[in-house]
């Protein structure tokens, strides 16, 4: 399109998303405009990709009980030696850029593996 054909296009598409928005963030705004929250599909992102992997987020992500999880990390060698042991601790984390790197084995497939998820 033309520039000004495109100019016209984004500004229907922002016009959009801010009535969307409206719609889905309207109830829980608690007045203020929708317009000026922060865009929630990048502030979801960001705190995802920034906050590290507790016990119950890795738990969550692999489709199993946090206490399931605990107790293999507490019985199984190979877990403590992925790190995994951290988890076990007041606070513990792991970085969401080890769990999830984008090696070839990165430790949330590892320690699927080790739950038994993984059929190689």
């Amino acid at each position: 399109p033309s520039a000004d054909d495109f100019r016209a296009l984004l500004a229907a598409d922002s016009e959009r998303f801010v009535e969307v928005l409206e719609e889905a963030l309207g109830p829980v705004a608690g007045g203020l405009e929708v317009a000026d929250l922060p865009e929630p599909v990048g502030e979801t992102a960001r705190r995802y990709l920034l906050e590290p992997v507790r016990l119950e987020t890795a738990a969550a992500e692999l489709g199993v009980a946090s206490e399931a999880l605990r107790l293999k990390i507490e019985n199984d060698p190979r877990l403590a030696q992925l790190g995994m042991r951290v988890l076990l601790r007041e606070g513990g984390t792991v970085r969401r850029a080890a769990w999830e790197s984008p090696a070839e084995f990165p430790l949330m497939r590892q320690v699927a593996r080790s739950l038994g998820f993984d059929n190689r």
